[in-house]
């Protein structure tokens, strides 16, 4: 073999390489646009435009296991979607809602909010393959971005980057059948069990973030609803008792997250419910169970119906 021809099939090589790895990127890229399941699916639910009911609801694993979209709409005569992502507070899903905001007629938009993550600061993108595909949406772009620079850029300029952020965490959506959304109870997902009482452990108390960046996004976020007409509340979830005590500086995340009343959204407050007493309602300190949930739900409802 020449060196004339070795550097041919070289460069035939990498050449059928690059444009076989390309086009995989691209089908699991254009798999995940229109995944209709899971979190993925509830991400495409808004960038298609097809969020459409009366009332949303935003937030981490606390908006998504805590309040149950039925017995809202039962009581509000709304249509209710919970749009609530495990792991994800408002620093992450930011670019979402704001989307969602300036691409949505004048809705109704409940964010919750939970003491323990509501005013953090993420250090890091949570899920980051959940999300890769949607880069293309100058809103999400731009919130990741703020997040993990260092890995978004990879991601738009670096070939094949995405392949890597995908994994195998993927290969689950290529069985999904992608005909029409699969959430049987409207994005709210129900949880089991019990908190175990630890009365007698001695624990260290926990300091709660209170990031005024974040407070800074939660004043932008009300300040385009009410730009665009939307009704925006926020609601601070429940917290059982034991957990709470367990926060030295809970008095004043409570108190940030009130006054955003003063930038003219509804802060319904439960932090000091008398629920958060029940242990049995509770599956862990901040997260209800499917009783808990249902109970909070009808309580939220009866509130929401009082505007």
């Amino acid at each position: 073999m020449t060196k004339k021809q070795f550097y041919i099939r070289a460069f035939l090589f990498v050449l059928i390489t690059g444009c076989f790895l390309f086009s995989i990127e691209k089908i699991i890229t254009l798999k995940m646009k229109n995944v209709k399941s899971d979190y993925v699916g509830k991400i495409n639910k808004v960038l298609n435009g097809n969020a459409k009911e009366d009332i949303t609801i935003w937030g981490a694993s606390t908006a998504e296991g805590n309040i149950v979209p039925k017995i809202i709409s039962d009581s509000t005569k709304n249509s209710v979607f919970n749009l609530g992502l495990d792991g994800t507070n408002l620093n992450q899903y930011i670019g979402l809602l704001k989307y969602y905001i300036k691409k949505t007629p004048p809705k109704t938009i409940i964010l919750a909010a939970d003491i323990h993550g509501a005013l953090m600061r993420r250090k890091a993108i949570y899920r980051n393959y959940d999300w890769i595909h949607s880069l293309d949406c100058k809103e999400i772009y731009e919130a990741l971005y703020t997040i993990d620079k260092e890995q978004i850029l990879k991601a738009e300029y670096i070939p094949f980057y995405n392949l890597l952020l995908y994994g195998k965490h993927n290969l689950k959506y290529f069985k999904t059948d992608f005909g029409s959304y699969k959430y049987p109870m409207n994005g709210f997902v129900e949880r089991n069990g019990i908190i175990t009482s630890k009365v007698n452990e001695q624990r260290d108390k926990i300091k709660l973030s209170n990031d005024l960046t974040v407070l800074e996004q939660y004043k932008s976020i009300i300040d385009l609803a009410h730009s665009y007409d939307h009704e925006i509340y926020i609601v601070i979830t429940p917290c059982y008792i034991e957990g709470l005590k367990m926060c030295s500086n809970y008095q004043n995340t409570i108190r940030l997250i009130q006054n955003l009343s003063l930038n003219n959204a509804k802060v319904l407050d439960y932090s000091n419910h008398e629920m958060n007493q029940e242990r049995h309602l509770f599956k862990d300190n901040t997260h209800l169970n499917k009783s808990g949930a249902i109970k909070f739900s009808s309580i939220l409802a009866k509130d929401l119906t009082k505007k």
